[in-house]
Order: structure tokens, then sequence, then C-alpha cells
């Protein structure tokens, strides 16, 4: 009942209405061992306690549901939106990954694992010892697996269908006049919505 990571989770995307979206990693995930043993102990003592579980992850928003803070990005219109305590306080367009070649970003309902400026993002090691590619990033909040969000000052457009001949390497590329903006609201731990 506690756990929600993996769950479906209902929600209203904008411009779209209501969906259902599965996969990812955001919620609730319970320490069971840690749990075990404090119910154990508190039933060999035979006390009562209220308390909370123990907690692996716990989700940025308390309660059910993802909660009215979160960065939503519809990749089929290739556009993202920053909603803090229900308002809209930033929207801009973006460059997806590809969606062939195992470069496609993944889709789900994740959380920003934390976040960086000024730094390097590398590509698989190839054969020789190199990396695939290395792109300088000024700012940097990945959520996934090596996916995040990152300005892309290498693209001269973004939005439209860029993404299915020249998409990312699944990351979501943001303008450079929109990326400081973005990073400023953005927080760790914050629920990421991802859907076609």
């Amino acid at each position: 009942r506690v756990n929600t990571v993996g769950s479906t989770w209902n929600y209203h995307a904008t411009n779209v209405g209501d969906i259902e979206i599965n996969g990812g990693d955001y919620g609730y995930s319970v320490d069971k061992v840690s749990e075990r043993e404090e119910v154990w102990d508190l039933l060999w003592d035979g006390d009562t306690d209220e308390r909370e579980p123990y907690f692996y992850q716990q989700q940025y928003t308390r309660g059910k549901g993802i909660g009215d803070t979160y960065i939503e990005a519809n990749l089929s219109a290739q556009h993202v939106w920053i909603y803090i305590d229900g308002d809209c306080v930033l929207q801009t367009d973006c460059v997806s990954g590809l969606p062939a070649n195992g470069r496609g970003t993944p889709t789900g309902v994740f959380q920003i694992l934390y976040k960086d400026t000024d730094t390097d993002l590398q590509g698989q090691i190839l054969a020789n010892g190199e990396y695939s590619y290395i792109s300088h990033v000024d700012y940097w909040m990945p959520f996934y697996n090596g996916c995040g969000f990152h300005d892309a000052s290498w693209r001269r457009s973004f939005g439209g269908t860029i993404y299915k001949y020249d998409g990312s390497h699944g990351c979501i590329n943001l303008p450079p006049s929109v990326a400081p903006t973005f990073y400023s609201y953005v927080r760790t731990g914050m629920p990421v919505v991802v859907f076609y």
C-alpha cells in the first residue's frame, strides 16, 4: 500500500487531458529490511509506535499522486513545461532522443537526481578507449540512467520533428537562452513526467 515506485500514474497532461503513464522510478520505496527489524523489536518488547516507515526513497510531494510541482515533457509535441504549485512558470520547445538505435528518451515518471553546471557529458566507451561523444553543457539535470535536461549550444532550432532525424542520445535538449531559467526552477527530487 505504501510503495508507489513502478505504479501506473493518472495524470492530466497539458493540452492533452487525462492519461495514464507507466514506467519510471518515481515514488515511495519502503526499506523492508529495516522496517521488518523495527516491527520485530516492537513486537518483542510489546510496544506500540506510530511513525513513518523507513524509506529507500520518498516522493517529492507528500501523499498520493505526483503533486502540483513537476516537470512535464511531451515528446510528441517536443515541448517541456515546469509547474510550481500548480502554476506554469516556464515552457519551451526541446529536442529529445532519436527514436532509433536505442537512443530514445525513456518515458514514465522519474525525478531529478541532482543538478550540476559546467560539465562534460560522455557517451559510451568505444573499443579504442575513446568516448563516442563528449559534449560540454552549462546546465545539467539528470533524471534517469544518464538521461536528463541540458542546454544544447550546438543546435540552431528546437521543437517540431527534429528528434526524428537528428535527436539526442536520450537527453532532452533545451535552448541555451532558456536553460539558465529552467535550471533555477528545478529542484532535486522534483517529479519529471515524460510521455508521447
